[in-house]
């Protein structure tokens, strides 16, 4: 847009549309976008992703009850 200087990017796929609600109800997609522009905001990305996506569902109290049958 000439006027406002922006550039409004058209999405003709309706599964790319992270604004849909409906999309975003029904596929329970968590759409987090960031850019990342530096190595230390890369580096935490990549944490927070690894975290994210390796973490346990045992909770505290299930995890030691293992730990301690295990000794």
């Amino acid at each position: 847009d000439p006027a406002t200087n922006s550039i409004y990017l058209l999405c003709l796929d309706g599964d790319v549309n992270y604004f849909n609600p409906y999309i975003l109800v029904f596929c329970r997609h968590n759409h987090d976008i960031k850019c990342i522009l530096s190595g230390r905001a890369a580096r935490a990305a990549i944490f927070y992703i690894t975290d994210y996506v390796t973490r346990m569902a045992l909770t505290t109290y299930e995890m030691f009850s293992l730990l301690s049958k295990a000794v």
